[in-house]
């Protein structure tokens, strides 16, 4: 079966900022050089956004964008908090778990429809979030670190690219194609429960046990717990979590069908994987199915059109050059 999803946008329209977007109304702000199109874009979103969300029109939240952010950061940041009023998404941990408890269940009953509420996407309501606030003579903000500092972020992120380009490299070598990818795609994050036990089990054998084997098991655990607590919920459950994995179910969850789309044309690509790559497919799938208008680069437009996203989500997708949808969807707000 291939159950339809269906989600309940907030009352209260959400956009979303690409974080060159960020950077760019920074430097709107901080009176630094722009291109024509860039001032224009960036000058709109700065004062409609803080109108609106001063208004209680619009909610634009952050998420982990902070993580991108180097140069001019303290600067970044500022604008972001006064964009965002604060209100951030969830982490993406909490939101994986969620939306796995939701169609983990449908997928236990046989669900035809699986109903899911844009609040998922919020570690709590950002309608009433924003209410309380705008209730408030002021908000607190904290500007979170970079963890390791930004020597070590750099590192780890350059560490982690060049892994992914030398299996891509492989990949387009041995001409995987872009199906066999999506395959193994849908079917890493069981593979990686399987392999992280038999490798913790190992590991404690021969103590040779490390952090980074520990918070991956942890993170395995996280997703049995989440397993156990949707069959708990129905008595006569006969299916197993590899049955989970290998369904429609498992495969409509928005953000696995956004990342794994995205993830495999990256690793069957003759093109490098870019710095920014990983983090545009996250945030893509995180939030793009629960926000209202999604505002990215052109390039990320015409990928979410060519699998066209943005009809079955509901959601407008916008570049730099729709300048006139952005103030159009303002003049609504």
């Amino acid at each position: 079966m291939l159950p339809t999803v269906t989600i309940d946008k907030s009352k209260v329209p959400i956009i979303w900022l690409d974080t060159s977007l960020i950077i760019n109304i920074t430097k709107y702000y901080q009176e630094m050089k722009l291109s024509n199109e860039q001032f224009i874009l960036a000058e709109l979103l700065y004062n409609q956004i803080r109108n609106k969300t001063k208004g209680g029109k619009i909610i634009c939240p952050t998420a982990n964008q902070h993580e991108e952010i180097w140069v001019c950061r303290k600067e970044c940041l500022s604008v972001m908090h006064q964009l965002s009023l604060g209100i951030q998404i969830d982490s993406e941990l909490n939101i994986q778990s969620k939306l796995f408890e939701i169609f983990a269940h449908g997928f236990l009953n046989h669900e035809e429809n699986i109903h899911i509420n844009y609040s998922v996407l919020f570690p709590e309501d950002p309608v009433e979030e924003l209410r309380s606030i705008l209730e408030q003579p002021f908000f607190v903000a904290i500007n979170p670190p970079l963890i390791g500092g930004i020597k070590k972020t750099k590192e780890i992120k350059q560490m982690l690219l060049e892994g992914l380009n030398q299996i891509r490299e492989t990949n387009v070598t041995d001409k995987v194609s872009f199906n066999d990818q999506k395959e193994l795609e849908y079917m890493a994050e069981y593979n990686n429960i399987i392999n992280s036990i038999k490798q913790s089990t190992e590991a404690c054998i021969s103590k040779h046990d490390n952090n980074n084997d520990m918070w991956n098991l942890l993170n395995c655990a996280d997703i049995l717990i989440d397993w156990k607590c949707a069959v708990l919920k129905n008595k006569n459950n006969t299916y197993s979590l590899l049955d989970f994995y290998k369904s429609n179910y498992y495969r409509q969850i928005p953000s696995k069908k956004i990342s794994v789309n995205f993830f495999a044309k990256l690793m069957t690509d003759k093109q490098p994987i870019r710095s920014g790559d990983l983090k545009d497919i996250e945030h893509i799938s995180l939030t793009f199915p629960f926000v209202d208008l999604f505002i990215t680069d052109k390039q990320r437009k015409t990928q979410i059109l060519r699998h066209g996203y943005d009809k079955e989500y509901n959601t407008k997708v916008c570049y730099a050059g729709d300048i006139d949808i952005i103030k159009s969807f303002f003049a609504d707000c």
